[in-house]
């Protein structure tokens, strides 16, 4: 399909401004490789983030502990507390 003064080479300029498809197909690399810049920054800020999540490790080896479960049990469980909470609500009686 032929548009009125639509002539070799001048399709580019007629409908986006661009004086060729070279110029349009570099600013689309450019844009694809601004988009891919934002991509891996955004990846290497939430690595950073998980990198610095506290975890539970053993003080001799740095590594997580290894918790088994015998038989018939289903959970683990990590009770913590804070005394001064309890004393200051008076629970001391």
């Amino acid at each position: 399909m032929r548009f009125p003064g639509d002539e070799p080479g001048q399709s580019a300029s007629a409908v986006l401004g661009f004086r060729s498809e070279n110029g349009l197909v570099n600013w689309m690399l450019v844009l694809a490789a601004a988009a891919l810049l934002i991509f891996l920054v955004g990846t290497i800020i939430a690595i950073r983030r998980l990198a610095k999540v506290p975890t539970i490790r053993l003080v001799s080896t740095k590594q997580p502990p290894e918790l088994a479960l015998v038989d018939g049990l289903t959970w683990h469980l990590f009770l913590s507390h804070i005394w001064s909470v309890l004393w200051s609500e008076g629970d001391a009686a």
